[in-house]
């Protein structure tokens, strides 16, 4: 989207990097969503329906942007088997690879490139035939979802119970009581925002001091849903699994979240301190980094799974995957807001001076010590499945667990209000250069 917007139609970048914000609201509300499907089956369907109708406004929408008239663009100079860790595992490989190919599809063919829009490629497709690739892809799910999946409806067919506002806000109430759920939402939520806090000054890296392409940059964007493909099987599937399963899910995050920050570190004193610049490299540990990453996010959905509440599967999965969502907003205000202390002037960063590079290490290690802070959060995560499930037994009673309850119910919706409120600062020209909003300081 931000190519498509930025390079191709020439949009100011505060506003095409607020449209991919927008689109990312969804998936922070998307709890909203579960809790529809779980209380409102549709002909005795809690999901099949939800997804041909989901499908089916993707293939709508898509279908109108692709016989509407492309935008002319606005050029600048150089510019299967029953255990829940296979199924849970095989579904998310299946969609990072499908993530992976698409997205490495379009940077190939990424109009904006061609010779004829100010780049070096002599191909491309237009942006209309980009969104036909969409509907074909909608179409397809859509007849997937329909003669593929199987779905156990209810045989009261349009009788089936569909759950009141009280029996909601029951639902909830008994899913807030749960320390299982509450205390992986805690976890989700504080480990994708360690894992997700960046150093600011990596743009020094990347636009002065190891510079990549479009293409180059793209091509590894698209790398990064197939490293995450990849070790989603590594997980579920051959002798990785065996060793893995050898280990708790503790040992394995810790394990990650140690080479993660190693790694991050070495590259920072390699390319800091000018001892090996090199972008693909950089790159390519960025590719490494995002597969340990990957591992630790998996085994805290897997552990999301393992506490689904039958009957409420959706909401209680979503609850905690969406407060993982809900992090990344928050990691990119905190990002802005203490990278503004290591700031230094493009001047600096184009001229390599020491101060530059002493402002930018700081960055970097700071980043460091967030991401080792995640080792804190490991008493929050169960030891294995078992645990999981034996943790669900454990509920939140008396007065201490009512104030848990409210504080959890809190900070979920002031979460979901930063989010927002994050997304409509980076809409505004004057309030797009905010640091909460992801600027870079007004």
């Amino acid at each position: 989207m931000y190519p498509y917007l930025n390079g191709y139609l020439n949009m100011e970048d505060y506003l095409a990097y607020a449209a991919e914000r927008w689109l990312a609201v969804p998936w922070l509300l998307k709890v909203f969503m579960a809790l529809l499907s779980d209380g409102v089956p549709i002909k005795g369907s809690r999901r099949r329906v939800y997804m041909l109708i989901g499908w089916g406004v993707c293939l709508l929408f898509s279908f109108i942007l692709a016989v509407l008239p492309a935008e002319t663009p606005y050029l600048t100079d150089g510019t299967v088997t029953n255990s829940p860790t296979h199924v849970v595992t095989t579904l998310f490989a299946a969609r990072y690879f499908a993530q992976f190919v698409m997205t490495f599809f379009v940077a190939l063919m990424d109009q904006h490139l061609m010779a004829s829009h100010g780049g070096s490629f002599g191909w491309g497709v237009s942006v209309n035939g980009i969104v036909v690739i969409s509907v074909l892809v909608s179409a397809g799910t859509l007849a997937a979802t329909w003669f593929l999946l199987l779905e156990d409806e209810s045989p009261a067919g349009y009788h089936v119970h569909i759950l009141s506002l009280r029996e909601w806000k029951l639902a909830m109430h008994k899913l807030f009581h749960q320390r299982a759920i509450v205390q992986l939402m805690g976890y989700m939520f504080f480990s994708r925002l360690c894992f997700t806090y960046y150093a600011t000054s990596a743009k020094a890296v990347y636009e002065y001091w190891a510079p990549t392409g479009t293409l180059t940059t793209n091509i590894f964007s698209s790398l990064n849903a197939a490293v995450y493909a990849g070790a989603a099987l590594l997980i579920g599937y051959g002798p990785t699994m065996l060793m893995l399963q050898r280990f708790e899910w503790r040992q394995t995050v810790a394990v990650s979240v140690v080479v993660t920050a190693a790694l991050m570190l070495i590259m920072a004193l390699f390319t800091v301190y000018n001892l090996v610049r090199s972008a693909i490299l950089t790159l390519l540990v960025e590719q490494i980094i995002a597969g340990f990453e990957a591992l630790a996010y998996f085994v805290s959905l897997l552990a999301a799974v393992a506490v689904a509440e039958p009957g409420l599967e959706c909401t209680s999965f979503s609850l905690v995957a969406t407060m993982g969502n809900l992090a990344v907003p928050f990691a990119i205000s905190l990002s802005q807001s203490i990278g503004e202390r290591f700031d230094v002037y493009d001047s600096e960063y184009k001229s390599d001076s020491s101060h530059a590079r002493a402002e930018a290490m700081y960055c970097f290690l700071f980043a460091v010590v967030v991401r080792l802070l995640h080792l804190l959060l490991l008493a929050l995560l169960p030891e294995c499945a078992e645990a999981a499930r034996a943790m669900k037994l454990s509920r939140l009673t008396g007065k201490k667990g009512m104030a848990i309850m409210i504080a959890a119910a809190v900070c979920v919706g002031f979460m979901v209000f930063w989010a927002l409120l994050t997304v409509c600062l980076s809409s505004l020209e004057r309030t797009s250069c905010l640091t909460v909003a992801g600027g870079e300081s007004c």
